[in-house]
C-alpha cells in the first residue's frame, strides 16, 4: 500500500510543478497555513502614476497629434506594467475551508466534487488542502493499525496495512485531479508556444499593414487586427513586454500616418471611457457581494477586461485609473482583515497544541507490568491524540517543531508498549507447547467410545485449555481450530451414538420394569435369598438408558422395591441383614454417576481408618506391659482394654464393608 501511495505523491509533486504555466486564473497554491503576502497593487498604482507624469511632460514637448500618440502608448504601457496587479489568481482568494477538521469521507466529498467538475483541477489550493488532511488522517489510522499490530504480537516488518474503500476512491480521484492538471499544464505550454507564432505572425501583419499607405484610412481592419490580438490569449512571461512594446509601437506608428488621426482617437478614448466607467461601476459593486471568494474572481476579470479596453482622454486617464483602484483596494482590504483574521486564529491553536506537547512528554517515561495498565494508558494518550485532532491548523512556520515533539513522544509510548508486549513472547511460546499437549490428548480421546467418561476429560481439557493463557497471535487461531475439531469429532460421534441409543430407549424401559416387578415379588416372599437381590440389582444397573420423561417413575420404583424387600427380612440375623443392606447401598453407590471413583475413594478410606486403628492397637498393647508398677495399674489397664476392644470391634466392621466393596466390584 505504502508503495502505491509513494507513487502517487510523486506524480502529484510533477504535475503541480506545473502551475507555473497556468493562465491568471490559473491556481497559486499555498498550504493551509502559510501565512499572507502583502498585495501587490499600491506599487504598481504609483508606478502607473509615475508613468502617466512622464507621459504629461512628453505631451508639452509634442504638438497635438504627436500628445495623442504618446498618452494612447503611455496608458497602454501603464495597464501593461499592471499585469502583476491584474492577474489574480482565483483560488488564492477563495473562503477558507478548514479541511482538517473533516473527516475523511467528508475530505473524499470534495475532492470527488473537484474530480467530477470540469474546471474542479484548477483549485490547487483546496487540492493540496484536502490532500493534507487526508495524509495526517491516513497516517494516523496507519499508526494506530500498527499499534494493534504489534500490540497483538505482530512484528513491525510484517505489517501491511490496507486501503479500505474510502481511501482507495480518494486515491482514485487524486489521481484523476493531478492527470487533468498535469494534461492541462502540457496543454498551456503548447497553446502559450502557439501564442507566440500567433502574435507574431500578427505582428508582421500588422507592421506591413502600417507600412502600406492605402491602409490609412482602413480603421476596421485595425480593429480586426487588434480583435484577433485580444482573443490570442497568453504567452511566456519573457516574451510579453517585448511582444505588446512592438505591437504599441506599430499601433503608433499607424495612427502617426493618419492625417485624422487625432479625431478617431479622441473619438476612440471616448468610447473606452465608457467601457471603463462601466467597469468601474462592476468594481465598486463587488463590496457588496459577502462571498470573498466570488469577489476576487470577477474582479480578476474585471482587470483582465480593463486592460484590453484600450486609453481614454488624457483628462480623465487619471480620475478613471484611480476610480477603479479604489474600488479594487475595497476588496483587497477585505482579504487583509480577512487573513489577518486567520493568522490570530493559528496562534491559538499553537498555544493549545504547545500545551498538549508539553502534557505527552509524560508517557514516554511510562513503565509497567500488567497489561491493563498499559491498555488504561493507551486510552489517555488516544484522548489526548483526538484532543490534538480538534484543535485545527498552526503558523506553518511554528507548526513542524510543535507536530514533531507531540508525534515523536506519542510514537515513543507505543514503541515501550511494544517492546512490553514483546516480553511476553517467552511465556506465550510456553502456552504453544502445553496447548500442542492438549491438542495431543484431545485427539486420543476423539477416538472413544467410552461416552461419558470422555466427555468429562474432554471438559476438564477444555478448562485445561482456558487457564493456560494465549499463545502467539500466529498460531492463535490454527492451535484452536485443531483443539477444536477433535473435541467435535468425539461430540460428534457420541450424539450419533445416542440417536442410536435412543430407539432402545424404550426396550430398557420394560427390561427394569420386569425387574422392578421381581424385586416387589421377592419383597413378598418368606425365606428370602439375598443373592437374588444381588443379581436383579446387577441385572437393573446393566440394562442402560431409558426414555428421558421415565427416568424418575423407574428409579422411584426401584428404589421402593428395594426398601419393600429389606422389610422382608424378619428372619434375618443383624449381621446378615446388615450385609444386605450394606451390599444394596454398594450396589446404588456403584449404578450412580461416578460410581466406580466413589468405590474406590470409599475403599481408600477404609484402608486408611484399618491403619490407623491398627496401629493404635499395636501401640496400645505395647503400652499394657508398662502399667504393672504403677499405682492406678488396674484401672488404667481396664480402661486400655476396652479401648483395644472396641477398636478391634470397629476393626471388624470395616474389613467386613470393605469385602463387600471388593465382592461388588
Amino acid at each position: 500500500m505504502s508503495d502505491k501511495k509513494e507513487i502517487a505523491d510523486n506524480h502529484a509533486e510533477n504535475a503541480l510543478k506545473s502551475d507555473a504555466v497556468q493562465p491568471t486564473a490559473e491556481l497559486k497554491e499555498n498550504t493551509q497555513e502559510e501565512q499572507p503576502k502583502a498585495t501587490p497593487e499600491e506599487p504598481v498604482a504609483e508606478a502607473a502614476l509615475a508613468e502617466e507624469k512622464v507621459s504629461e511632460t512628453t505631451i508639452e514637448a509634442r504638438d497635438a497629434e504627436s500628445d495623442a500618440v504618446t498618452a494612447s502608448n503611455d496608458e497602454d504601457g501603464k495597464e501593461e506594467d499592471s499585469d502583476d496587479h491584474e492577474e489574480l489568481h482565483e483560488d488564492e482568494h477563495e473562503d477558507e475551508i478548514d479541511y482538517s477538521k473533516m473527516s475523511k469521507a467528508e475530505l473524499l466529498d470534495h475532492l470527488a466534487a473537484f474530480g467530477q467538475s470540469e474546471q474542479g483541477f484548477k483549485k490547487g489550493k483546496a487540492i493540496h488542502a484536502i490532500k493534507d488532511a487526508y495524509d495526517n488522517i491516513f497516517e494516523k489510522e496507519k499508526e494506530i493499525a500498527l499499534g494493534k499490530f504489534i500490540q497483538d504480537g505482530g512484528e513491525s516488518d510484517d505489517f501491511d496495512y490496507k486501503l479500505d474503500e474510502i481511501s482507495e476512491n480518494f486515491e482514485a480521484y487524486y489521481k484523476l485531479i493531478k492527470e487533468k492538471r498535469y494534461k492541462n499544464a502540457k496543454e498551456l505550454e503548447k497553446q502559450k508556444d502557439l501564442n507566440l507564432k500567433l502574435k507574431t505572425d500578427l505582428l508582421e501583419r500588422l507592421r506591413h499593414f502600417v507600412d502600406n499607405d492605402e491602409n490609412t484610412t482602413s480603421i476596421k481592419d485595425l480593429r480586426s487586427i487588434q480583435d484577433e490580438w485580444k482573443a490570442i490569449g497568453p504567452v511566456h512571461p519573457q516574451h510579453n513586454k517585448t511582444l505588446w512594446a512592438n505591437y504599441n509601437a506599430l499601433l503608433d506608428l499607424y495612427y502617426d500616418h493618419r492625417s485624422i488621426y487625432f479625431e478617431l482617437k479622441e473619438l476612440d478614448k471616448k468610447k473606452n471611457l465608457e467601457m471603463k466607467i462601466e467597469l468601474c461601476a462592476q468594481a465598486e459593486a463587488l463590496d457588496q457581494l459577502e462571498n470573498l471568494n466570488e469577489a476576487i474572481k470577477k474582479l480578476n476579470e474585471l482587470h483582465e477586461e480593463y486592460k484590453h479596453i484600450g486609453p481614454v482622454p488624457n483628462d480623465k486617464q487619471e480620475e478613471t485609473w484611480q476610480r477603479f483602484k479604489n474600488a479594487s483596494d475595497q476588496i483587497y482590504q477585505k482579504r487583509k482583515e480577512f487573513y489577518g483574521h486567520l493568522k490570530e486564529e493559528f496562534k491559538e491553536n499553537f498555544i493549545k497544541k504547545s500545551g498538549l506537547a508539553e502534557k505527552i512528554q509524560a508517557f514516554t517515561e511510562f513503565k509497567a507490568e500488567k497489561i491493563s495498565e498499559w491498555n488504561a494508558k493507551t486510552k489517555e494518550i488516544l484522548a489526548l491524540q483526538k484532543e490534538w485532532d480538534a484543535i485545527g491548523s498552526m503558523p506553518k512556520e511554528q507548526a513542524k517543531e510543535v507536530n514533531k515533539k507531540f508525534w515523536a513522544a506519542f510514537k515513543n509510548f507505543f514503541h515501550n508498549k511494544s517492546a512490553f508486549f514483546k516480553t511476553l513472547d517467552s511465556q506465550r511460546e510456553g502456552n504453544l507447547e502445553l496447548k500442542q499437549k492438549l491438542v495431543e490428548k484431545a485427539k486420543e480421546l476423539s477416538v472413544s467410545e467410552d461416552w461419558a467418561g470422555t466427555t468429562h476429560k474432554l471438559k476438564d481439557l477444555q478448562q485445561e485449555w482456558k487457564n493456560i493463557g494465549p499463545v502467539p497471535e500466529k498460531f492463535r487461531e490454527s492451535i484452536y481450530k485443531e483443539f477444536k475439531a477433535a473435541c467435535d469429532e468425539f461430540f460428534n460421534r457420541k450424539r450419533g451414538h445416542s440417536k442410536e441409543m435412543e430407539s432402545s430407549y424404550d426396550d430398557n424401559l420394560l427390561k427394569k420394569e420386569e425387574v422392578c416387578k421381581k424385586l416387589e415379588d421377592l419383597a413378598q416372599v418368606e425365606d428370602l435369598n439375598p443373592e437374588q437381590v444381588y443379581e436383579l440389582q446387577d441385572e437393573f444397573n446393566a440394562i442402560g438408558f431409558v426414555p428421558k420423561k421415565a427416568i424418575k417413575s423407574i428409579q422411584n420404583r426401584y428404589q421402593a422395591a428395594l426398601k419393600n424387600v429389606i422389610r422382608n427380612t424378619d428372619n434375618f440375623e443383624k449381621d446378615e441383614l446388615d450385609e444386605l443392606k450394606s451390599l444394596i447401598s454398594i450396589h446404588k453407590i456403584k449404578a450412580g454417576p461416578h460410581g466406580d471413583q466413589k468405590l474406590q475413594r470409599r475403599e481408600h478410606s477404609l484402608k486408611r481408618k484399618i491403619q490407623s486403628l491398627e496401629s493404635d492397637v499395636s501401640t496400645w498393647k505395647n503400652n499394657i506391659g508398662f502399667f504393672a508398677s504403677s499405682k492406678n495399674a488396674t484401672e488404667l489397664l481396664k480402661d486400655f482394654e476396652e479401648k483395644i476392644q472396641n477398636a478391634e470391634n470397629q476393626l471388624e466392621e470395616l474389613k467386613e464393608e470393605l469385602k463387600l466393596i471388593n465382592y461388588a466390584g
